[in-house]
């Protein structure tokens, strides 16, 4: 592995030395500017399908745990006396 690593790392010069040959060959000693990145999905609209996501996983986890998994319809996850019944269930044991 330390072979690979000692050629790329000369190969890497070899090529740095060249473009600098190059540059003074053709008159150009300036730097070259850092290349700017430019994002195709921008960030903010990144955190908010991270957040649609989020939502609809939960939704549909809900719908299969209800529905497929318990003998309900899926479509009662949406019902507000569904969660009632489910948080009266869990706070009448206590």
């Amino acid at each position: 592995m330390s072979k690979a690593k000692e050629s790329k790392e000369m190969n890497r010069k070899h090529s740095q030395d060249q473009a600098s040959k190059q540059d003074a060959v053709n008159g150009q000693t300036e730097k070259r500017q850092p290349r700017t990145r430019t994002r195709l999905i921008p960030i903010w609209l990144r955190l908010v399908l991270l957040l649609v996501c989020a939502i609809l996983a939960l939704c549909i986890g809900a719908m299969i745990g209800y529905g497929v998994i318990g003998t309900g319809n899926p479509l009662d996850v949406f019902h507000v006396g569904t969660w009632k019944h489910i948080r009266d269930i869990v706070t009448k044991g206590t």
